[in-house]
């Protein structure tokens, strides 16, 4: 759960930043592991009724998944941290950090999602 405060110093970041790009979307992607349905909905009934703010719901998709292989499949070391990953549609990764809001790590995300979202030269 303290993971969540993390997850939450980031949310003003990227609702700006997606005010700014109409194309870009964030989600929040809690991870837990495999587990049986009713366990499941137990769960997303519990954290639908933990999140009042529609949009902060509509951007969290719970994972039920084999957490190692995830993290592997992604280079997430741990789970000691949160990691942030800018993705492409394809599903190519642009940019990754790790942590708690940091103002240099916001701007180099900025920075990144001003470049990706740059008009093409030949447009």
């Amino acid at each position: 759960r303290w993971h969540q405060d993390w997850v939450d110093s980031w949310i003003p970041t990227a609702q700006q930043l997606a005010a700014t790009y109409p194309g870009l979307r964030y989600y929040e992607l809690p991870t837990l592991p495999q587990m049986n349905p009713f366990a499941r909905m137990s769960i997303d009934f519990g954290m639908k009724m933990g999140i009042p703010d529609r949009a902060a719901r509509e951007a969290t998709i719970t994972l039920y998944i084999d957490k190692d292989r995830y993290r592997s499949a992604l280079e997430i070391p741990s789970e000691e941290s949160i990691t942030l990953l800018l993705v492409e549609p394809s599903g190519k990764i642009l940019w990754r950090a790790e942590g708690p809001y940091a103002q240099d790590t916001a701007r180099q995300l900025g920075a990144v999602i001003q470049l990706y979202f740059a008009p093409s030269a030949s447009a």
